[in-house]
């Protein structure tokens, strides 16, 4: 720590000179239009510049003050103490009303005397404020110290509800040299402290913007004041006669005013449009509803009857608070509400919602859903649009803040609706019909093929002999054979035969189908045939007739008594035998075995 030694010559001049710059100080925060400003080349026409400050009411706003006192007996010694007060009245009772000051005092140690609040109005409040200020008691201080406890408490800074941060002036009010010998952080020029922090002092400003830092040199050691130009790029030191120090705040001035002006534009950044739909209230028939009428709609409906065309109320309100929104490309994705949606894009005001009636109706739909009895559908859809900055190109131009100035996109905006199927039968009913049809087309393809009544089938390789008796074909679904070949040349081999009932344009027949399998290998035909029809299926003859067989010449009579068993009777081709069944997959009343006409026995040929 440094040990301050009084002056020993104390320039009385000084004080004359420090309560005009706090003075002019104020004003330049205060941002007050009433002084005229001179503009460098290649700067915007100033009157473009006050005119958006105006608009976004950059003069009404606060700016906030943080007196940082040296309260070293060096400063009762050589009378800064005096002058630091007579400049601090100057400074009250040139503030706005709604301007803020906080006193933070250093010395051996930093503490804040008064936290941040509104400053005293009034002879009276600035007299008490003054005479409680803290006694100049202190052997030492630390200027390095004293500023990061600063910066910890304009960054502890809550900013207002609706987000503005107000600029913020430092002011150090002091008459010595400023290093800590004692402190190794800022014991000199080079010591470490001083790097770290201005990156402290770079947070505060990214969290909060710009900060403007002065020092006022109240003794004739003033070359200590600069070292607050360590700590801030954009320190000053407020020195020199009166003339020069108001030619100096004045030009601060107007740059003062942009700092609040991008202090509000910085305060919306999150700001956005929220959209909302509703039904228009009631109206008489013929008769549009208007904006103001819109203004009185009810709250959203979920969903919206749109099967018929009405008239539905679009809200657009935008959440900033100081800065104007302007509005465009509004789209949901579904033609028949785009349509009505306006085109042109919407500057929306400050906390000024804006209505819009629209007519609209949803186009009609075909049915996708199966057994639904509705005649409507339910659908959604968002309002989407583009948000952005009205004076978008102003801000970075003549205020020098970058985007984005606003959320990009609207919030919200979504309307649930229904609508009108296409189509006056319901699918339910196609269902039910189509079953039916399917129904009567079944029942039609099994009476195509029943088996003809009054016909067999005669299967021989030279004799004929009836296989498929009459009485045995079941009428519906026909009748299966199995045919096995004992001699040569086929031995071996076995055909399967199958005869359904199908009804040909000359009157019923059958289909017969021969399945033959011989050495592994499987064969299968089929033949259509009608009554007295023949045809030959793998070396069998198969005969379609109406009449009953007719025993030949000499054979013996047909024995009475059924007989399921093989048939063994030798022929000049070869030996076969045969199992007539009615067919017990398809089969649904079984046929009795004696049922079964046997065989009539052919004649052995002679030796």
């Amino acid at each position: 720590m440094s040990r301050i030694a009084p002056n020993s010559r104390r320039p009385r001049t000084r004080t004359r000179f420090v309560a005009p710059v706090l003075l002019l100080l104020v004003l330049a925060l205060s941002a007050s239009p009433a002084h005229g400003v001179g503009r460098a080349d290649g700067e915007p026409p100033a009157d473009s510049t006050a005119q958006l400050l105006d608009e976004l009411g950059a003069d009404a706003q606060p700016a906030d003050f943080y007196m940082v006192l040296d309260v070293s007996t060096s400063m009762r010694e050589n009378g800064g103490y005096d002058e630091a007060k007579t400049a601090l009245r100057n400074l009250l009772t040139a503030m706005q009303p709604r301007d803020r000051i906080s006193v933070i005092r250093f010395g051996a140690t930093t503490t804040v005397f008064r936290p941040l609040d509104a400053a005293p109005r009034g002879g009276p409040a600035v007299s008490e404020f003054l005479a409680g200020l803290p006694k100049p008691n202190d052997e030492e201080s630390d200027f390095g110290a004293a500023m990061v406890s600063v910066s910890g408490i304009v960054a502890a800074a809550p900013p207002a509800a609706d987000g503005y941060r107000p600029p913020t002036a430092i002011v150090v009010l002091t008459d010595a040299d400023l290093y800590a010998p004692n402190n190794p952080r800022f014991a000199d020029e080079s010591a470490p402290g001083w790097e770290a922090l201005r990156q402290e002092y770079a947070k505060a400003v990214a969290e909060r913007g710009p900060i403007s830092a002065y020092a006022m040199p109240l003794g004739d050691n003033g070359r200590g004041v600069n070292l607050i130009a360590k700590v801030l790029p954009r320190a000053e030191t407020l020195s020199g006669s009166v003339a020069e120090q108001a030619a100096r705040v004045r030009a601060l001035e107007q740059d003062a005013r942009v700092r609040k002006g991008a202090a509000v534009v910085r305060a919306d950044k999150d700001a956005t449009v929220r959209a909302r739909f509703a039904p228009a209230p009631a109206h008489p028939r013929g008769v549009h509803p208007t904006d103001a009428d819109c203004a009185g709609a009810g709250p959203p409906v979920d969903p919206i009857d749109l099967s018929a065309r009405g008239t539905l109320c679009l809200t657009l309100a935008s959440t900033a608070h100081r800065i104007r929104l302007t509005v465009a490309d509004l789209h949901t994705g579904d033609p028949a509400i785009d349509r009505a949606l306006p085109r042109d894009p919407i500057t929306l005001e400050p906390g000024v919602p804006r209505h819009f009636p629209i007519e609209v109706r949803a186009h009609e739909r075909t049915r996708s859903d199966l057994f639904a009895r509705s005649r409507t559908y339910a659908a959604s859809t968002t309002v989407r649009g583009t948000v952005t900055a009205t004076r978008a190109a102003e801000f970075a131009e003549l205020l020098r803040v970058e985007g984005p100035y606003a959320a990009a996109g609207l919030r919200d905006g979504r309307l649930a609706y229904t609508g009108r199927v296409r189509g006056s039968v319901m699918w339910s009913v196609w269902a039910l019909v189509l079953a039916a049809t399917t129904l009567v087309a079944a029942g039609g393809t099994a009476a195509w093929r029943w088996f003809p009544a009054g016909v067999y089938i005669e299967l021989s390789m030279e004799e004929e002999r009836s296989e498929f008796p009459q009485s045995t074909a079941h009428p519906a679904l026909g009748m299966r054979h199995r045919w096995t070949h004992e001699h040569d040349p086929a031995a071996g081999a076995i055909t399967s035969f199958l005869a359904r009932g199908r009804r040909p344009r000359s009157g019923r027949g059958v289909t017969l189908t021969a399945r033959h399998e011989r050495d592994g290998h499987i064969h299968t035909s089929r033949r259509r045939l009608a009554v007295d029809d023949a045809t030959m299926l793998y070396g069998v003859r198969a005969r379609v007739l109406r009449r009953p067989p007719t025993p030949r010449p000499g054979a013996d009579p047909a024995s009475t008594t059924a007989e399921a068993t093989a048939i063994d009777a030798p022929a000049q081709n070869g030996r076969y035998s045969g199992i007539t069944r009615p067919d017990p997959g398809e089969q649904h009343t079984p046929v009795a075995p004696a049922g079964l006409i046997p065989p009539t026995p052919t004649p052995r040929p002679p030796r």
